[in-house]
């Protein structure tokens, strides 16, 4: 986002949008962060307020992956709480009072809706075709060996009416 705002105000307005900010589980996911902040120091979903030094996601989660700033977080001056990204995707604590911008994110962790039940119908850019029978058969016997070759080599079914639809 592009306003800038205390770590409190920002989880609150991620969260009224019904995301959170954002939270980093891997080097893969900390890279794709450094594109979102776009060079800006940033604030993270990390705090350590509740119980300092036990650093957890504002989801409550723990941190299973980390990239602090050399030295961090080392609670300087005291009251260092919350989590900023900055640079090249270092992370850092700083008092969470401090104005910065904010990167929101939608929770991942939650279920995703279940796929469309498969379709029926061909592909859209397959039309149906329909084919006629226009040769004539001497007896039924003919008839079913036509199809059953047609039905083998061609996909085709015989629908009843003396057309074979694919």
């Amino acid at each position: 986002m592009s306003d800038t705002l205390a770590w409190a105000d920002a989880d609150a307005a991620c969260q009224a949008a019904g995301q959170q900010l954002a939270t980093v589980q891997s080097a893969a996911q900390n890279a794709l962060l450094t594109t979102a902040a776009g060079g800006n120091t940033v604030w993270m979903g990390g705090t350590d307020a509740a119980s300092e030094g036990k650093w957890m996601w504002d989801n409550n989660t723990p941190l299973s992956y980390t990239y602090w700033g050399p030295s961090e977080p080392n609670d300087a001056g005291d009251g260092e709480d919350c989590m900023e990204f900055y640079g090249e995707g270092k992370w850092n604590d700083v008092p969470c009072a401090r104005a910065r911008r904010y990167v929101c994110a939608v929770n991942c962790l939650q279920p995703l809706p279940p796929p469309p039940p498969p379709s029926r119908l061909p592909p859209p850019s397959l039309p149906n075709l329909v084919f006629e029978l226009t040769e004539s058969f001497d007896d039924e016997a003919q008839q079913r060996d036509a199809v059953e070759y047609n039905r083998a080599e061609n996909s085709f079914v015989f629908d009843g009416s003396r057309s074979f639809v694919r």
